[in-house]
């Protein structure tokens, strides 16, 4: 009933709300050269994302423009300890990074549509933000550290190339808790193989925190505690190998 009262408010609305709309689509489009619509993936709930519509503001490819489009290449960076919310964001021809190994933290949406292939993150960092390698769409490697307190919502939703990902043995301490977030992996529809090796206290796979991962194959995982909430793994993914260890178990 209220799906029903919903769309029939919408319809009413939509009326009035055209007699506002009709002059601000000619005004953007007389304004500037471009598309009237500006569309972009956002996170939304339980960090799944979702493409929002608006009337656009600013020029054509202006959240390119700002993310250095002509930048293939980071490398010697060392010194370098955060790198910042879209640091890096649509710098689309970017395909080589060197994280420094004295990083501590990745910032939400860092490197976020670039053309990187492989990123292996150092042991030095703990934190990375709410998708920040989201959208990748050539990568197809991923190894993070051990010590890594969360692999963040939407961290590589939308990176459709993404083969492997491994969360590597280096030694590093993870703390009272792991967690591999919602949505995590959303649309990774190349996934074939999974590593965790995780020294924390506790690893806890989240809700749909693989969705969309058909493609899954084989899941390895070795901790101290492992939590698996409901749908952690898709149902659909044909997955034909699963290893659960614990070398540091209780």
């Amino acid at each position: 009933v209220k799906r029903i009262l919903d769309f029939v408010l919408a319809v009413i609305l939509l009326i009035p709300g055209c007699v506002i709309m009709l002059p601000l689509a000619i005004w953007v489009k007389l304004d500037s050269p471009g598309p009237v619509i500006y569309k972009a993936v956002r996170g939304g709930y339980h960090n799944k994302p979702f493409m929002i519509y608006k009337f656009r503001s600013m020029v054509v490819d202006a959240d390119k423009t700002g993310g250095c489009t002509a930048l293939n290449d980071i490398e010697g960076i060392e010194g370098v300890r955060i790198i910042g919310n879209e640091c890096f964001r649509g710098c689309s021809a970017l395909s080589t990074i060197g994280i420094p190994s004295g990083c501590t933290s990745v910032g939400s949406y860092a490197f976020a549509g670039t053309a990187i292939k492989s990123i292996s993150v150092p042991k030095s960092v703990t934190n990375i933000g709410e998708g920040a390698f989201s959208g990748c769409k050539k990568l197809s490697y991923a190894e993070l550290p051990s010590g890594i307190s969360a692999v963040s919502g939407s961290l590589f939703s939308g990176c459709m190339a993404l083969e492997a990902f491994f969360v590597k043995d280096d030694s590093s301490y993870g703390g009272s808790g792991m967690t591999i977030e919602t949505n995590a992996f959303y649309g990774c529809t190349a996934l074939r193989e999974v590593g965790i090796y995780s020294r924390a206290d506790s690893l806890r796979i989240a809700k749909n925190a693989f969705s969309g991962c058909k493609g899954l194959k084989s899941v390895s995982i070795d901790c101290r505690s492992l939590i698996l909430d409901d749908n952690a793994f898709p149902s659909s993914a044909k997955i034909d190998y699963i290893n659960i260890s614990g070398e540091y178990g209780y």
